[in-house]
């Protein structure tokens, strides 16, 4: 995320994790037909959206470090990862990610990989 917010923001974000929960935040209450929330410090969104006559879709978090999962958990309808081998989602990235959900009371989000490399020969995928 750091190369990306760099090219965006002119600087890597110092949280990483903060900044995704901000972003859900705001992307949410957009969704669901409210402001953006109070202005945060990376996102000082000041629009709005017109009601939509669809359903409001779900919110998806790109996650692939531990911290980054735990935020997902507490603010995302699911977490998405790339090139991610499995053992790893299951030993550290879902863990977190459910962590997150229960820190927040909410449901476990869902999970969905893409383009997730093969695991070796009798390694359990999540």
């Amino acid at each position: 995320m750091g190369a990306f917010a760099e090219a965006l923001h002119g600087r890597p974000y110092a949280r990483p994790a903060s900044a995704v929960a901000e972003y859900v935040g705001a992307v949410r209450s957009l969704l669901h037909g409210g402001p953006p929330g109070p202005a945060g410090p990376l996102f000082p969104l000041g629009a709005a959206l017109p009601p939509a006559a669809a359903p409001t879709p779900e919110i998806a978090a790109g996650v692939l470090r531990p911290g980054v999962a735990q935020a997902a958990g507490r603010t995302a309808d699911t977490a998405v990862s790339w090139m991610t081998p499995p053992e790893y989602v299951r030993d550290v990235l879902l863990p977190a990610l459910e962590e997150g959900a229960r820190a927040a009371g909410r449901p476990d989000p869902g999970w969905s990989p893409s383009c997730t490399p093969r695991s070796p020969a009798g390694a359990a995928a999540p």
